[in-house]
């Protein structure tokens, strides 16, 4: 359903963030929130590694798994 979200969004709405659970950390989901620009709050897996970053969704994620002190599940709840 996440890769489907910005065809259900009106065109005049904009989407800021997108919060999802670990079963959203794939590259189709990372690239359906990074295409209209918003972010995506999405805790990876805990053997994640970097991807190639070949797409707009993969360079965001790739820089969300380097953040220093990544605080994965536990700011995800929070937020």
């Amino acid at each position: 359903m996440l890769p489907r979200l910005p065809d259900r969004t009106a065109p005049d709405q904009q989407i800021a963030d997108v919060a999802a659970d670990r079963a959203c950390d794939t590259r189709k989901c990372h690239d359906a929130v990074a295409e209209p620009g918003a972010v995506a709050v999405v805790p990876q897996h805990r053997n994640a590694k970097p991807r190639k970053a070949a797409t707009a969704g993969a360079v965001a994620r790739n820089e969300a798994l380097r953040a220093p002190g990544n605080p994965g599940r536990a700011h995800w709840r929070r937020w």
